[in-house]
């Protein structure tokens, strides 16, 4: 918001310095900043937008025309536009008027590229046995409404694919949403316990392991009511289908389960960034039906909370504690084994990864100190080598940032009949780098360490997600 700041400021003495002035030939009384007006916003511009309809803009806006300006509501609606994920960078740039404490404010918006390609691949659980790779391809802003169209597939090691289309807002003063996905996969099983493994924590290996062929398609709907709280409801069909059929890995007896899921869920979200958080809140509860009174019929609750408090250190410099507590609660009947809940995988303590917990519930925290080495900026591609010798590339902004952190992750899984006061909960510790990257992206170096007895284990972990 530097910029912000920059033109604002500006602009209030401009207003002074010729009220000062005027005041001087007797046709205006204010005669010194203690007596400086209120600013007043005669019209809202929009520039850059040469794909987003402007109203996806104007609708995220509370403050309006004809109304005093408010720094802090003016600052607020901006993230709200970066939320958005359409821009690369906005500026906001009040316009004198002929009056001399009324602008017009113009946000002028850089926006990103809407139709990526993005190629992925990589080692599944760091193994170069499990190498994959594919393309996931994005329409983001598609017909310039901020709707999404996706296909993402994968070939190699567990192969996939997947289709998809979101809208963010549906009707005008009603604020409607909905999604649709459909997707195929082959996925190796998780659970060390549907291969008879009782005495190991390490990820089974492909060749002692089967595979479970899962469809399914599912459509969501939901409302906010006000801009901050959502609730959504939503359907899907799912059928799982193992390769090599045992007691235990599905619950009917011919190695083919297909169910309905059902869900509600809640959400309330202030956070300043989707992608990089420092400050806000986010929570957010899930009650998910698996089922109707068939073979599959069990129960879900999950609940996440999310806190980003800054602490101000200088005028211009402030860290950030971040925490996050998540849990899953589940009752009702039998949990196959490709619906039980893990650590490890995707969702570790860090100090553990390739390490597998597993079980029926699952709970944790995870916090961590998020400090400042260089605060995000722009630069021009003009000023990037490669960038600038492609024509696209060269007059685009390109964010870049670096933080350090401290982090302490704790979690633990257990059994519907296990006695949760005595879950073995796992603990990992220590630093890393945060790096804010163009388009959103945020890769992560983490140095983490676990005990072990009285010995310290170290991991280094590579990841393209913040942690939290």
């Amino acid at each position: 918001m530097t910029k912000l700041t920059f033109y604002i400021v500006s602009s209030m003495f401009f207003f002074v310095n010729n009220l000062n002035a005027q005041s001087n030939n007797g046709i205006n009384k204010y005669d010194s900043l203690n007596a400086m007006p209120d600013i007043f916003i005669n019209k809202i511009l929009i520039a850059g937008n040469e794909v987003t309809d402007e109203d996806i803009i104007t609708r995220e806006l509370t403050i309006k025309e004809k109304s005093k300006l408010d720094f802090k509501e003016l600052e607020e609606n901006t993230e709200r536009l970066y939320r958005l994920g359409l821009f690369n960078k906005i500026d906001v740039i009040p316009v004198p008027t002929d009056s001399l404490n009324v602008i017009d404010l113009m946000f002028l918006v850089e926006e990103r590229f809407y139709i990526i390609p993005v190629p992925q691949g990589g080692f599944r659980n760091g193994e170069f046995s499990k190498f994959w790779a594919g393309l996931n391809l994005i329409w983001n802003n598609f017909r310039g409404r901020n709707e999404t169209m996706s296909l993402s597939f994968g070939i190699g090691y567990e192969p996939f694919v997947n289709i998809g289309y979101a809208v963010p807002w549906i009707g005008k003063k009603e604020h409607f949403f909905l999604s649709t996905t459909a997707g195929y996969s082959k996925s190796y099983n998780r659970s060390l316990k549907a291969l008879h493994d009782t005495n190991s924590n390490s990820i089974p290996s492909s060749e002692e392991n089967f595979a479970n062929y899962n469809f399914k398609a599912g459509f969501n709907l939901g409302k906010f009511f006000t801009r901050e709280f959502s609730v959504t409801s939503g359907f899907k069909y799912n059928l799982i289908h193992t390769s090599q059929y045992e007691e235990g890995r599905t619950i009917s007896t011919d190695g083919k389960d297909n169910y309905i899921t059902m869900n509600f869920n809640g959400r309330f979200d202030t956070r300043n960034s989707y992608e990089y958080s420092l400050m806000g809140s986010y929570y957010f509860f899930e009650y998910t039906k698996f089922g109707f009174g068939k073979l599959v019929d069990f129960n879900k609750v999950n609940f996440e909370a999310r806190k980003f408090i800054p602490i101000k250190l200088g005028d211009d410099y402030a860290v950030t504690l971040a925490s996050r507590f998540f849990g899953t609660v589940s009752f009702g009947g039998t949990i196959p084994a490709y619906l039980k809940e893990y650590l490890g995988y995707d969702n570790i303590v860090r100090g553990y990864k390739n390490i597998v917990f597993e079980g029926d519930n699952r709970g944790g925290i995870y916090s961590e100190l998020r400090i400042p080495l260089v605060t995000p900026f722009f630069i021009k591609g003009k000023s990037i080598p490669l960038a600038k010798k492609i024509s696209a590339l060269k007059d685009l902004n390109y964010k870049l940032g670096l933080y350090a952190t401290v982090f302490f992750d704790v979690g633990g899984v257990w059994d519907k009949s296990d006695n949760f006061f005595e879950t073995p909960f796992k603990n990992g510790f220590g630093a890393g780098l945060n790096f804010i990257l163009p388009f959103g992206a945020v890769g992560r170096t983490d140095f983490a360490f676990r005990k072990e007895g009285k010995r310290f284990v170290p991991q280094v972990i590579f990841d393209l997600n913040a942690s939290m």
